[in-house]
């Protein structure tokens, strides 16, 4: 149901507004020769996995603006099942509920949804990394967890090795949720004992698979830590607050959500060593605050604050 709702409330006016902004780019190279395309694209700023879909996308369906933005429209219905799962199966059918709401009605998400460029692809993936991570830890993290079906701790592996490998063939941010799943494993004494070797081993895979990438990552990578980016370093606690503004659609509902925030942080203190932490709610929260904050901190070097970009934490 809500996957049916997310294509219909998204899909609206999807081929109305022309192509625009950086969406040429991303039709005009799905067009070339694939060899062509990854050549071309190995001199910029954008891994290739998104054109190389639309490239084929394009040879069945044309080049309509309609079109060319369905994949992103199917992307963003894709990531609010898996929200909701996420919600549903670690914390509770309720917070499942709240979030894939929200999601469905975040003017961040509808604008991203008509967009033919990668965020939402980006967006799928990185909810797909954090469910099938949060799978194969919950045996280790909690005797009990709500609906927990029966798993397969290699079939998961395996698909969080690849889910990964194409997240970060998205695009370079995708890297920032396997450090992250990397840093909670880390954190937690549970996991660095029980899933030191399986995370070794997925590491090893998305390290073997990006080595063809890995020159063009590192090229990418020298450049913008040497020329800057396009994009203007962060101006305090201004810039947070219209970032968290955009997440929100409207003030009066960014200023509910840093109270609540604030007074969600107090009553942690004040009740955190009486009660200890649902591990997966603490992971959620290192999720969104360690990539925000971390781009938001980096930007006074590299900038890099920019709305799309934080897709990894936006969802």
């Amino acid at each position: 149901m809500l996957i049916v709702a997310n294509l219909v409330v998204k899909g609206f006016y999807l081929a109305t507004p022309p192509l625009a902004g950086d969406e040429p780019f991303t039709v005009y190279h799905a067009q070339m020769d694939l060899m062509d395309m990854l050549r071309v694209l190995a001199g910029g700023n954008n891994p290739p996995l998104m054109e190389i879909i639309l490239h084929y996308w394009i040879k069945v369906w044309g080049i309509s603006e309609l079109s060319v933005r369905v994949p992103s429209l199917l992307f963003s219905s894709a990531t609010i099942g898996l929200i909701y799962l996420i919600g549903c199966r670690f914390i509770n059918r309720r917070i499942g509920w709240y979030a894939a709401i929200i999601f469905l009605f975040s003017n961040y998400h509808v604008a991203l949804a008509h967009e033919a460029r990668v965020y939402t692809l980006m967006g799928m993936l990185t909810t797909l990394s954090v469910y099938l991570y949060l799978s194969l830890a919950a045996p280790m993290l909690s005797a009990r967890i709500p609906r927990r079906p029966k798993t397969n701790s290699l079939g998961i592996l395996v698909a969080l090795a690849i889910t990964n490998i194409l997240l970060i063939y998205a695009h370079y941010f995708g890297f920032f949720i396997v450090a992250l799943e990397v840093l909670y494993t880390l954190m937690n004494r549970r996991l660095t004992v029980s899933a030191r070797k399986p995370l070794v081993m997925v590491c090893i895979a998305i390290g073997v698979a990006y080595i063809p990438h890995m020159k063009v990552l590192y090229t990418r990578f020298i450049v913008s830590a040497g020329q800057g980016t396009w994009i203007e370093p962060p101006n305090g606690f201004t810039s947070i607050y219209n970032m968290l503004w955009q997440f929100s659609n409207a003030p009066v509902v960014t200023t509910i959500v840093i109270t609540i925030l604030v007074a969600a942080f107090a009553k942690h203190l004040a009740t955190g060593r009486k009660k200890p932490a649902n591990p997966f709610s603490e992971f959620i929260v290192i999720w969104f605050f360690s990539i925000f904050g971390f781009m938001f901190g980096i930007s006074y070097l590299v900038p890099m604050f920019l709305d799309r970009y934080l897709m990894p934490a936006a969802v």
